[in-house]
């Protein structure tokens, strides 16, 4: 008898939970329906997180797969249509990454980055003016991100709004007062309008901040030579190439030999330069044989000298430098007819202050007292000169054939 008022009892729940049922069938699938978006977007994140480490992995495809699956879920999600974008511009679907970016911008006006990455793509497109405009607005929507700012600034370098630029990031400076990279941009910037010591010192700043990044070194290193500061050029350089992604670089050894020429070690220069004409591409490299026709000189190894004389007017026939090497090696040879013919040649290509002063000196070797003193004067006026000269070179056409004569 109890067994079956209990199976009585179970009857009328039953019953009565069917009766609730169809009284709040609305209600109940509009909870299954909330319940589905929110299983759909846990998905759509987990599918984007997916996405998100295959694209960082370099799997292009797969990154491309998931993202697409997290949007089909969550459409409205405006990280993945960056995602997405970033993927497509990786691919060279720049036209399908814009898109996506848009898309991006159309969810979440104010996210700043569809404006960078939007910024990033018009750059690829070459339509400058479109970048910039994308990252000023990065910069507006996030004025505490160095990257945006610096982006906008490089923008501003390449539209030749040199001046712009430098008062955009100078008046950032306090915000991103440890940040290198704001730093290393004003010291480009400084190297273009040749203003060296500036220069140096923002790498300086920009080094002592991110002692290890190696681009920020080969940028003091540089502008350290550009400041005649051969020493320090030659500690950051070692330092440098201690690293094994840049130990091998010849335009490095290259620079480091001539440090070290100017620091009056040319042995050391002279090994690192044989080294660098010793190969199939050394062979043809008329700036490494100049330096190591200046190191051998200075070492007195008149047969490299000759060595390098020669291949340099063999590789560079049009540049003096090859011919005032010659002019050395036959001074120091006593040979003057060729040494003075030697340098006649070089004045021909390009008059220097270093030139006259060799065919000054070759004149006084060879007792023509009045055509060194004539040489040397002329060595004086080019290296006084500020408006005719540029790095001591004459540029001045009427000058070029103002050479002494008997």
């Amino acid at each position: 008898m109890k067994t079956r008022s209990l199976i009585l009892v179970a009857a009328i729940l039953a019953t009565g939970s069917l009766v609730g049922c169809s009284g709040h069938g609305a209600s109940t699938a509009q909870h299954v329906s909330s319940a589905k978006l929110k299983m759909d977007a846990i998905k759509a994140a987990t599918q984007w997180q997916t996405s998100h480490q295959a694209f960082l992995a370099g799997d292009l495809n797969k990154a491309l797969k998931h993202v697409n699956i997290a949007l089909e879920l969550n459409p409205s999600v405006t990280k993945s249509h960056v995602l997405r974008g970033r993927i497509l511009m990786e691919q060279g679907e720049l036209e399908e990454a814009g898109l996506a970016f848009n898309n991006a911008v159309a969810i979440d006006p104010n996210a700043v980055d569809p404006q960078y990455f939007l910024g990033v793509l018009h750059e690829r497109f070459a339509q400058k003016d479109k970048a910039l405009a994308f990252y000023t607005k990065a910069v507006e929507l996030d004025p505490e991100n160095p990257q945006y700012a610096i982006a906008a600034a490089e923008m501003m370098m390449d539209l030749d709004r040199m001046l712009e630029a430098k008062d955009f990031l100078t008046q950032r400076l306090n915000t991103f007062e440890h940040n290198a990279g704001v730093r290393q941009t004003l010291g480009h910037i400084a190297m273009i309008e040749k203003d060296y010591d500036k220069a140096a010192d923002f790498f300086e700043i920009a080094r002592m901040l991110s002692p290890d990044d190696y681009g920020i070194q080969e940028d003091l290193a540089r502008a350290q030579v550009q400041t005649q500061d051969y020493a320090g050029a030659e500690t950051t350089l070692a330092r440098l190439m201690s690293n094994d992604a840049f130990k091998e670089r010849r335009d490095l050894k290259l620079l480091q030999a001539t440090c070290l020429i100017k620091t009056d070690r040319p042995v050391q220069a002279r090994d690192i330069l044989f080294t660098l004409t010793n190969d199939h591409v050394g062979s043809a490299d008329a700036e490494a044989w100049i330096a190591l026709g200046n190191a051998c000189y200075l070492v007195n190894d008149l047969s490299n000298l000759r060595s390098a004389a020669n291949r340099v007017v063999a590789l560079a026939p049009r540049r003096a430098e090859g011919y005032l090497l010659r002019g050395l090696h036959a001074r120091e040879t006593k040979d003057f007819p060729n040494a003075e013919r030697a340098v006649r040649q070089a004045l021909a290509i390009e008059q220097t202050a270093d030139a006259f002063m060799l065919l000054g000196m070759i004149y006084q070797d060879s007792g023509k007292d009045r055509l060194a003193q004539a040489s040397f004067e002329k060595a004086q006026q080019i290296a006084a000169s500020d408006s005719s000269t540029t790095n001591g070179t004459i540029t001045n056409a009427s000058d070029a054939a103002d050479l002494p004569t008997e």
